[in-house]
């Protein structure tokens, strides 16, 4: 049986793996962090007020939200960076510097409007960053010839953007939002709060274990964990999976650092998990990402 579900984890962003929590882990992948440092002097989620290489975005799964943006950072964090990875879109495969979009917004009478823009190659040269006050900002043109102001600053781990449309005497702007304080206590509306993409875990598409059932009374088993992941900017590494013994007492795990199919992006990963002679009998939970699975491994020791 394999288990489907819609998963996304809040911790931190990690490759699926698992690391031993008591008694002995598994075998695992070899490899080494696919994001090796940041630009600033801390990292994501860190106390400088200094942007990320990477994607961030409006990822707030728990929030509905009347806008959406992502902007890409390039890797030494000067410069907005043109990328596929920037997209809330239908078209993935247009490199995007930026993408907003927003509805209920409000004109200086007071009507109602809607805006979206792309900004690709063809609207803007390059969209450099102000490394003294963590900023940025562009004035272009679309294709149908509205005006756009739009300008962005980092505090701490998050990035508020601001941004009006400007058609003949209309000026179309962001709707009124209030982020709750416990995930962008910074926020002045109307601006939209975005946050690195590595902040979040990723999506567990689906998993699966085998076998269902070991004994133990005379020999140690392996059961091997598997767990399809995506992320918009690639899995990095964390736990896959632990079995927790039915008392608590113990639990065991095992780590993997690469995937067996696919990339870092979507991909199959897999680590084996030993249960050692003699262990406690019963269903032992599994655990993944921290989070108990619903499932359980049925473990016989006479």
């Amino acid at each position: 049986m394999r288990y489907l579900v819609g998963l996304v984890s809040m911790l931190a962003l990690g490759a699926i793996g698992c690391s031993e929590e008591s008694g002995t882990g598994g075998n695992g992948g070899t490899g080494g962090d696919p994001f090796p440092g940041n630009c600033g002097g801390q990292g994501v989620g860190g106390g400088a007020a200094t942007p990320e290489r990477g994607l961030y975005g409006t990822f707030w799964p728990d929030i509905v939200l009347p806008h959406r943006a992502c902007v890409y950072v390039n890797e030494d964090c000067t410069a907005l960076e043109a990328s596929t990875k920037c997209n809330i879109g239908e078209d993935e495969s247009e490199a995007h510097f930026l993408e907003i979009e927003w509805t209920d917004g409000r004109t200086d009478m007071g009507d109602e409007c809607a805006a979206s823009v792309s900004v690709t190659t063809d609207l803007v040269n390059e969209i450099p960053i102000d490394e003294e006050r963590d900023s940025f900002r562009i004035e272009f043109s679309d294709a149908d010839g509205a005006a756009w102001e739009i300008s962005g600053i980092w505090s701490y781990d998050r990035l508020h953007v601001g941004a009006r449309r400007i058609t003949g005497d209309v000026v179309c702007r962001l709707p009124d939002f209030d982020y709750p304080n416990s995930i962008c206590p910074f926020a002045v509306s109307p601006s939209m709060c975005l946050v690195n993409a590595r902040s979040f875990g990723p999506e567990v598409v689906e998993f699966d274990f085998n076998p269902k059932l070991v004994d133990v009374t005379t020999a140690p088993a392996d059961v091997v964990c598997e767990a399809t992941l995506t992320h918009p900017v690639g899995v990095d590494h964390n736990h896959v999976c632990a079995f927790k013994s039915p008392s608590g007492a113990k639990a065991y795990s095992c780590k993997s650092y690469s995937p067996n199919s696919g990339d870092i992006y979507e991909g199959v990963w897999s680590c084996t998990v030993t249960i050692p002679q003699g262990e406690e009998p019963g269903r032992w939970e599994l655990i993944m990402r921290g989070q108990n699975t619903g499932a359980a491994l049925e473990v016989v020791s006479r």
